[in-house]
């Protein structure tokens, strides 16, 4: 076509083609491929159970308390120091079981807090019937005030295995392990109102829940279930 007007394209004339994606579907496949990446590296982690946490009696660890407390009057001499026990682990099923830490809360916080493992063997308790667990005591086990408390004794340490069955508990003359806490306390005492034992047992983690309150007390202990339990002394 000639003329003074501007040449036209022919109808048959077309755009060139670009090899290849669009750099917006090129970004869009490879964000694709990235979740995909991600998804196969972190699907164990979805899939692994959670940690199971229990009361007494729900769980194959067992403490062998229920709820409630154990209050220890103050001496008139402070800082002081009392041991509280009767905590006695053991196993439901009877496998073994491997405990991998021991947590507490303290509303009341006292100035340290040792946990304890002593172990009575079933000889000693066969020769002597009246061997049995402690309730609570002034002093820190195994020097308390009335002599020492038979048994063996050591730091709880993660990695500690409870082997017992707690049907064996049933027998007067049987070992036992006790989970013993032993406060040292000022003026303002101590109290623990929850302990979680975190265990594993055939390949699962789960969480025992001791609902037993610990009071040593002192001028911050509140009262507990509606009740003072603090209105004396040791001596």
């Amino acid at each position: 076509m000639t003329g003074d007007g501007p040449e036209l394209a022919s109808p048959t004339e077309t755009a060139p083609l670009r090899s290849g994606s669009s750099p917006r579907r090129r970004s869009w496949l490879l964000g694709v491929a990235a979740l995909l990446v991600l998804a196969v590296v972190s699907w164990p982690l979805f899939l692994r159970p959670e940690r199971f946490e229990h009361a007494e009696g729900a769980g194959p660890l067992s403490s062998q308390t229920s709820s409630g407390s154990t209050s220890m009057y103050a001496p008139g001499k402070k800082p002081w120091t009392g041991t509280f026990g009767s905590y006695l682990l053991c196993s439901t099923t009877g496998e073994a079981i491997t405990v991998e830490g021991i947590r507490i809360r303290t509303p009341v916080e006292p100035i340290n807090v040792e946990q304890k493992l002593r172990k009575v063997s079933q000889k000693a308790r066969s020769a002597d019937p009246a061997l049995t667990y402690l309730g609570g005591s002034l002093g820190a086990a195994p020097d308390l005030p009335d002599g020492r408390l038979p048994g063996s004794y050591q730091p709880f340490e993660p990695g500690v295995r409870i082997e017992q069955n707690c049907s064996d508990l049933d027998r007067s003359s049987a070992g036992f392990t006790e989970l013993l806490f032993v406060l040292r306390v000022g003026d303002a005492g101590g109290l623990i109102d929850r302990v979680w034992v975190d265990y594993q047992v055939g390949g699962e983690e789960y969480t025992l829940r001791i609902e037993w309150q610990m009071i040593a007390c002192g001028e911050s202990i509140p009262q507990v279930d509606g009740r003072e339990v603090c209105d004396g002394t040791a001596e």
